[in-house]
């Protein structure tokens, strides 16, 4: 009995470890893409490389997507579509992407997420309302030292 409960203990630790190593957290549509570093530039012809760089790892980083992977991501994509892909059952829960975005966004950049929700908000619309060149400085965070 404790000989099969050791082999089941060390098989739910293999299949999380190969979970952890072989998921980018880039939902399927979005990771058979070439990079869309292209297509920020056009669309934002004003803005440096490195705004648009910070600013999808940023996204990245609050939906658990490897820094890596951000440039797979369009100006044209939709934030629920995007987060849709990751969960496409209602049942599973969420790991409170939008939650991180909207600190991280109203922290770095002073942007409230809720002011400019709206169903169809695309990375790039959210991309306008940044700052130029990232100039937003951060105050501190009340209780922080």
């Amino acid at each position: 009995m404790q000989t099969d409960t050791l082999f089941l203990v060390l098989g739910a630790v293999v299949v999380f470890l190969a979970a952890g190593l072989f998921d980018t957290g880039v939902p399927r549509v979005y990771r058979k893409r070439h990079c869309q570093g292209r297509e920020w530039r056009r669309c934002f012809p004003d803005s440096s490389k490195q705004s648009i760089r910070q600013f999808l790892d940023l996204f990245a980083s609050s939906f658990a997507i490897k820094s890596r992977h951000a440039l797979k991501f369009s100006p044209d994509d939709e934030l629920l579509a995007i987060y849709r892909a990751r969960y496409p059952s209602r049942l599973l829960p969420d790991a409170l992407e939008f939650e991180a975005l909207e600190q991280d966004l109203r922290y770095k950049h002073g942007i409230a997420l809720a002011d400019v929700w709206h169903d169809r908000l695309t990375l790039g619309d959210l991309f306008r309302k940044v700052p130029p060149n990232n100039s937003f400085k951060p105050t501190p965070l009340r209780g922080a030292a």
